[in-house]
């Protein structure tokens, strides 16, 4: 919870940090909220250990498996807030999970990503299915 505290120290204001002074992950979504910015600190205990996830995206899965994806490794040039945290982790979770809540964004954001990889894997058929007619008419011209 030290990292998460220092996060908000960096992102949210004097104001915002003195309403919750005990709970920085909520001063955090707070401020997000205030800001349109669509990102979550969620602070949650997994066999009894605690973590804090900072919620950056959502990608779907369309099979109920995890999704082929892969987490960028951590780039504090672009998270100036996470430099001198020490050990901070990318993590991809199956989310809605258990007890914790999910943000007013969460799904309008997945229906986004989810319409729009669906139509860039009809697009990608499309191009494979040409392909394929294409030789077949050359293979039959040929004959």
């Amino acid at each position: 919870m030290d990292q998460v505290r220092k996060v908000a120290e960096r992102l949210c204001t004097a104001d915002e940090l003195a309403l919750l002074p005990d709970l920085p992950d909520v001063c955090l979504n707070r401020s997000f909220h205030k800001k349109g910015i669509q990102q979550a600190f969620l602070s949650f205990a997994e066999d009894g250990v605690p973590y804090s996830l900072w919620i950056h995206g959502v990608f779907p899965s369309f099979d109920g498996s995890e999704p082929d994806f892969t987490i960028p490794p951590l780039d504090t040039d672009k998270l100036p807030c996470m430099k001198g945290l020490g050990d901070v982790k990318n993590r991809c979770i199956k989310w809605p999970m258990r007890h914790l809540c999910v943000p007013d964004w969460f799904y309008p954001r997945l229906a986004r990503l989810t319409v729009k990889l669906m139509n860039r894997d009809k697009a990608a058929a499309a191009a494979t299915s040409g392909s394929i007619s294409k030789t077949k008419s050359t293979q039959a011209a040929d004959s």
